[in-house]
């Protein structure tokens, strides 16, 4: 088995995961664009890296959803880097799903959070 986990936005990263654990840890890459120099993820770097890791049996990313408490920008933002994430790994034909914070975190065991993140 040989997996990437992805947490979404411009401070992510990805996690290459085997049976093994933690084998190799990426940040995703930016790039500043658009008004303001903006930074969104380098959806060029971004294939250039899965390409670079090889074939996966998985690729699971974060499912981020719109907070009224994040501001516009930072929806937008995520939402952006959301897209790139989801179209790169697609156009890639690897095999792709999101999971919730809260199924993730179940999954890898960690425990019940009391109160916000």
């Amino acid at each position: 088995m040989r997996a990437v986990g992805i947490d979404i936005g411009l401070a992510g990263a990805l996690a290459v995961v085997t049976e093994f654990g933690v084998v190799e840890i990426h940040d995703l890459p930016v790039l500043a664009s658009g008004a303001g120099g903006r930074n969104q993820i380098d959806a060029h770097a971004f294939r250039d890296l899965l390409v670079e890791i090889g074939p996966v049996t998985m690729v699971v990313a974060e499912d981020l959803t719109p907070n009224g408490a994040n501001g516009g920008q930072t929806n937008f933002s995520q939402g952006d880097s959301r897209g790139v994430i989801r179209g790169v790994v697609t156009a890639l034909d690897r095999p792709f799903t999101f999971l919730t914070t809260a199924a993730w975190h179940k999954a890898v065991g960690f425990p019940p959070k009391a109160g916000k993140e």
